[in-house]
């Protein structure tokens, strides 16, 4: 804490991913922790591309706040897509037939017709 409030992005050295995650663990605000997995996962599943810098792609931005807010819990929502993120829906080698929303998403439909192949 910083003078008895929780620090922001405006503070020295917390980004926004420390200031969202922070807001999210102390009040399980409605705000989304985007990092790595987040773009991952949404760009596997929406099929878009986003700016190199994903803190600054509005689109992006917007879209993972929406199912932040559309969630009865944002931490477990959050902690969720973090978690899928680093275990399942890896950058190199995705373990699309482990993925609950395969279904959804192109990455998993392009497994399945493989492996079917």
């Amino acid at each position: 804490m910083l003078g008895g409030r929780l620090p922001s992005e405006d503070a020295p050295g917390v980004g926004q991913y420390v200031s969202r995650a922070i807001q999210v663990a102390e009040s399980n605000a409605k705000v989304a922790m985007v990092d790595g997995n987040w773009v991952r996962i949404l760009h596997r599943v929406f099929s878009d591309e986003w700016m190199a810098d994903y803190r600054y792609d509005p689109r992006l931005q917007r879209l993972a706040q929406s199912m932040v807010e559309g969630a009865t819990d944002s931490r477990s929502l959050n902690w969720a897509i973090l978690d899928m993120g680093a275990t399942i829906c890896l950058p190199r080698k995705p373990l699309c037939p482990q993925c609950p929303i395969a279904s959804l998403c192109e990455t998993g439909s392009l497994s399945q017709i493989q492996r079917s192949l």
